[in-house]
């Protein structure tokens, strides 16, 4: 019995292209990461939430990895999101537009991996969309070709 591949199979432009947003939504994220952090030493005059900025690095260095297509940083990547966003429920009470915002971040780290996990998928094969195959409009068909005498 043949297998079916768990993921779907995407062309390979596409699983570049959601390795791509991935990797900006990472790179968006750390950023707004690394502004809170700053912020709120500045307001609470504490060094306490500069612990924040390790978390800034780390997601940017996954999603480093990210637009690099590794399967292993787009894989820790979602799995380090999904425990830091427990984490930081657990703490405090975000509101419905806070579990909208990281749901769909979530969301965008998953297609990440999955781009990822294709991109491999496709990388050493040839595309076939542009391979001329017999009986196509591009390949003349043998009743179509000319007889020489």
């Amino acid at each position: 019995m043949l297998s079916t591949p768990s993921l779907p199979l995407e062309p390979f432009d596409q699983a570049k292209k959601r390795t791509k947003e991935a990797s900006i939504a990472a790179y968006v994220s750390a950023s707004l990461t690394a502004v809170v952090s700053i912020a709120s030493v500045v307001s609470q005059r504490r060094p306490e939430p500069l612990v924040l900025l390790i978390d800034a690095v780390l997601i940017a260095g996954l999603g480093y990895g990210t637009q690099k297509q590794s399967r292993v940083c787009a894989a820790t990547l979602v799995i380090y999101w999904i425990i830091s966003k427990w984490f930081l429920w657990q703490d405090s009470a975000l509101g419905l537009v806070g579990i909208l915002v990281a749901f769909g971040f979530g969301l965008i780290f998953i297609g990440g991996m999955v781009g990822a996990i294709n991109f491999h998928r496709h990388k050493g094969k040839p595309n076939q969309s542009l391979q001329r195959t017999p009986g196509s409009e591009s390949f003349p068909s043998a009743e179509s070709a000319p007889r020489r005498l």
